[in-house]
C-alpha cells in the first residue's frame, strides 16, 4: 500500500484496498487499483473517463466515500459472505470483498465465492456451493470437502453433489487444457505423472517433424505462412515417419485432453472423498482441519512448474535422443 490509498476502492472489483494490499495507481489518473485486477483487464478501471470532466479525481472520491460513510440515509447491508456492513447506498456489490449482495438470501451458504482474480477477497469462511455443510456426499461431510478442496470449493462441491458412479461426465476447462498441470495442482500426483509422461512422450515423437518444418521455413524464400499452409503446400517435402509420429501422437495429446477434461471432476472427486475418509478416521491426526487443508487446497508452484518442464523437457530430451 502507498500514497495513502488505504480504504479507496478499486476501480475495477470495487473492494476496498487495505493497508497490505499491492496497489497500483493509474498514472493518468491517479485512480488506484489491486495489482491483479489491473494485470487482468491491463489498464485503467476508468480509462475511458480518460480527459473528459467524469475522470477520476482523487479528492471527489474522498469526499464522495466520506459522505457515504458519514450516511444515516444509505440502507445498511451485512455481506453474508465477510460478514462485514456497510452503507449501500443502491450499491449491489459489497465494498469490502467485492462480492454481490445476496438479495435478502440468508443463508451464507447459497452465497456465490469470491472471484479471487478480479480482487475478490476471500474469508476463513468456506462456501458450500449449495449445499449445507453437515451434508454429505457418500458419508462425508461437505464442510470436511471444502476444507480439503480448499480454492474454487464452490464449484467443487457442486459438481461433487451432481456426480455419481451412474452420472461421471462433466467438463473442466483447466483438466482439458493441460491434464498434467492441473492433477499436480491438485495434488492427484499419480495421475499427473502419467498425464506429463503422455505429455512428454508426445513432444518428444513430435520433434523430427518440427525439426523439418523449421528447416522448410528458412529455406523458403515466400512470406511467412501458416502452419497449416506450409504443411500442405510442402507436404511431399515431410519424411514419412517423423509425420506419422507427429499426427499419431497429436491424436492420443487430444483424446487425452477431451477425457480428462469430460472426466477430471470425477476423478478429482474420488481421489478427494478417498482422502477426506482417510485423513478424518485416522485417529493419529491431532488437527483434522490442518491437515486436511494442507493435503488438498490448490498448489500454484506445482501447476507452474509442469508447464514449465511440458514446454522445454521434451525438446531437450529429443535433442538427445535425435
Amino acid at each position: 500500500m502507498n500514497q495513502g490509498e488505504e480504504n479507496k476502492q478499486c476501480q475495477i472489483c470495487k473492494g476496498y484496498l487495505f493497508e497490505d494490499d499491492d496497489v497500483v495507481i493509474c498514472p493518468v489518473c491517479g485512480a488506484p487499483h489491486h495489482r491483479d485486477c489491473w494485470q487482468s483487464v491491463g489498464h485503467c478501471g476508468v480509462e475511458g473517463d480518460h480527459g473528459t470532466e467524469n475522470q477520476y479525481n482523487k479528492v471527489k472520491a474522498r469526499e464522495t466515500e466520506q459522505k457515504s460513510k458519514d450516511s444515516d440515509s444509505g440502507e445498511i447491508k451485512t455481506c453474508t459472505f465477510c460478514g462485514r456492513e456497510s452503507h449501500s447506498n443502491g450499491g449491489i456489490f459489497c465494498p469490502y470483498c467485492g462480492q454481490a449482495y445476496s438479495n435478502g438470501h440468508s443463508n451464507p451458504n447459497q452465497h456465490r465465492g469470491p472471484n479471487v482474480f478480479m480482487g475478490g477477497m476471500p474469508n476463513s469462511d468456506f462456501v458450500y456451493g449449495g449445499l449445507d455443510k453437515e451434508a454429505k456426499i457418500e458419508d462425508v461431510k461437505v464442510e470436511h470437502i471444502a476444507k480439503f478442496v480448499g480454492a474454487n470449493s464452490t464449484r467443487y462441491l457442486s459438481r461433487f453433489a451432481a456426480l455419481s458412479k451412474k452420472k461421471k461426465g462433466s467438463w473442466n476447462w483447466a483438466a482439458f487444457i493441460s491434464p498434467a498441470a492441473w492433477c499436480f495442482s491438485r495434488k492427484m500426483y499419480l495421475y499427473g505423472v502419467i498425464f506429463f509422461i503422455v505429455t512428454l512422450a508426445v513432444g518428444i515423437c513430435s520433434f523430427p517433424f518440427l525439426v523439418e518444418y523449421d528447416q522448410l521455413v528458412e529455406e523458403s524464400d515466400t512470406a511467412v505462412r501458416s502452419m497449416y499452409a506450409m504443411i500442405s503446400e510442402n507436404y511431399d517435402k515431410f519424411s514419412l515417419i517423423p509425420m506419422l509420429m507427429m499426427t499419431i501422437g497429436g491424436m492420443v495429446e487430444l483424446v487425452m485432453m477431451l477425457l480428462v477434461g469430460r472426466y477430471g471432476d470425477w476423478l478429482y472427486r474420488s481421489h478427494t472423498l478417498e482422502s477426506v475418509k482417510r485423513i478424518t478416521s485416522a485417529s493419529a491426526v491431532e488437527d483434522v482441519d490442518i491437515k486436511l487443508a494442507s493435503s488438498g487446497s490448490l498448489s500454484l508452484l506445482w501447476a507452474v512448474v509442469i508447464l514449465t518442464l511440458g514446454n522445454y523437457l521434451p525438446q531437450l530430451i529429443a535433442t538427445m535422443l535425435w
